[in-house]
């Protein structure tokens, strides 16, 4: 007799005052997609540099985050020496990062201006090496896929500081220029 009161009132509570609990739950489901999330995997592009040229840049390859949301100095330098043939003596010049970091009401904010937002971070070795490890922000699930890593190495040259200087500020710029005729070409490719 109580086994059964017991069954009857968990089917009272299924569909009684606690079936919006089980609604909502099903609705919410349906916009999983659009809530912040942080970045486990992230796509790389390698790209080399000789001379302030880019020389060559490699396949883009998926890097997944051994701790989701940070990727560590020592995380890119790994990615990079299996996915560089090993002929290669490079040094790490520095890296862009490319997060989509709108929440779900700025959406059809950037769909009509994007220029007004600037994902785009660039980390000079210099700043790597004081910060070893760099926090990516978390962003929209959908978006994930259009994250991106930009792991600049160079092919090293006898030069002063001063010179090391000017190239750094000189690839920020070549890469940046890189990115914007890349994301241009990417986004008319879709």
């Amino acid at each position: 007799m109580i086994k059964e009161r017991e069954e009857e009132q968990e089917q009272e509570e299924e569909t009684g005052e606690y079936a919006w609990i089980a609604e909502f739950e099903k609705n919410e489901r349906k916009f999983q997609d659009y809530y912040r999330e942080i970045i486990a995997q992230i796509t790389t592009n390698i790209i080399l540099l000789q001379a302030d040229e880019i020389k060559e840049t490699f396949a883009p390859k998926t890097l997944r985050l051994q701790i989701p949301g940070q990727i560590s100095k020592s995380e890119i330098i790994e990615h990079v020496k299996t996915n560089v043939p090993s002929t290669l003596f490079w040094n790490l010049n520095g890296i862009g990062i490319y997060t989509i970091t709108l929440d779900s009401d700025e959406i059809r904010a950037y769909i009509s201006n994007p220029k007004s937002f600037d994902f785009f971070k660039f980390y000079p070795t210099s700043v790597l090496n004081k910060k070893p490890i760099i926090y990516l922000e978390s962003c929209i699930k959908t978006l994930h896929k259009m994250n991106s890593l930009y792991i600049m190495i160079h092919l090293p040259s006898p030069s002063s500081s001063i010179q090391n200087h000017r190239k750094t500020k000189s690839n920020k710029h070549k890469l940046q220029q890189y990115l914007k005729k890349n994301r241009i070409t990417k986004m008319n490719n879709r």
